[in-house]
This record gives structure tokens, sequence and C-alpha cells, in this order.
């Protein structure tokens, strides 16, 4: 994602402490060079042993920074996946402690209730839109999910399935 000063923000997972977490890389232009910087901690780690995964990164008018992923909070229950969200207001220095943003009840061993693969975007007014694959209590297949935030990321929707399909 790039803010409107024309540095690029990149979210990635790597290992950290035995288990994947989720990093930050900002590429910024200056003195006619590119330049990279990295944080060697997690953006908002998640301390319950267990894999982070698939994040993805958007930025509001604001230039805040807004990153989702997927993983557990729950270490004995490693599939146990929800999406995750955290917001940085100062180009990634520092980010709020994360939160799984729309819970998908259900899941229960040994179901496998996964959320996974979320995608965020950023709209007008702090509105920001997230979608992701998951299955749910109701729908043994993945549906495709959706939840919304007015608020810049304080709050969201309750999810829902953009159109279920049950069998698929």
């Amino acid at each position: 994602a790039m803010d409107s000063h024309g540095d690029f923000f990149i979210v990635y997972r790597k290992k950290y402490q035995g288990k994947s977490e989720i990093f930050l890389a900002k590429a910024a232009f200056a003195n006619g060079q590119w330049k990279i910087f990295r944080k060697n901690q997690p953006i908002s780690q998640v301390a319950s042993g267990v894999d982070q995964r698939v994040p993805s990164i958007a930025i509001d008018s604001k230039n805040d920074l807004h990153a989702v992923w997927y993983g557990s909070d729950l270490e004995k229950q490693p599939n146990h996946r929800q999406v995750k969200y955290s917001r940085s207001s100062d180009g990634g220095r520092t980010w709020t402690q994360w939160k799984n943003i729309s819970y998908v009840a259900g899941y229960t061993s040994p179901e496998d209730y996964w959320q996974e693969h979320p995608h965020i975007l950023s709209g007008g007014n702090g509105e920001l839109f997230v979608v992701w694959e998951g299955k749910d209590k109701d729908n043994q297949a993945q549906q495709i999910k959706f939840s919304r935030s007015s608020d810049g990321g304080t709050t969201w929707s309750q999810w829902i399935n953009v159109q279920a399909s049950p069998g698929n």
C-alpha cells in the first residue's frame, strides 16, 4: 500500500520465537535512492504460540495503516482461525493491540470452522471493508464473508456471508 507521501508499506509473515507473526516493512525514496525500513518486532504479537498468516494492508486518507491477517488465539486449538486487525497512526512505528474483528462462532474440535485469507480495503470517511473465506455453523463449505467498520477500525459489523451457497 502507498501513503500520500509516496512511501510503500508491506506486511508479511516471518518466524518469531518459533512461530509465524506479522511484520511490516516500509520503502521510502530519499536522497535519490530507496531505503527499506523493517522493525524486528511483530506489529501486534499474538502470544498464543500459534502461527499467524496471510496479512493484508490498507492506508486510509489520514495515512493510518490498517492490517488484517488470520490466526488462532488459542494455543491448544491452532485451527481455530479468526480474522485479526491492528491499526497504526504513526507510520507503522506503533500498533494497536490486535483484535478479532468479527468472531465466527461455532468452532468445536474436530470441526474446522476456520477463517482465512482476509483482504482489507479503505474507503472514504473512515470506512474499512474486509472480506475473507471461511466456514460457519450453517455452511460446511467455505463462504465469502464480509465485515465493515465505519469508524476507522474501532468497531466492526457482525460478519455476513456475501451470498451463502451451502453446498459450494
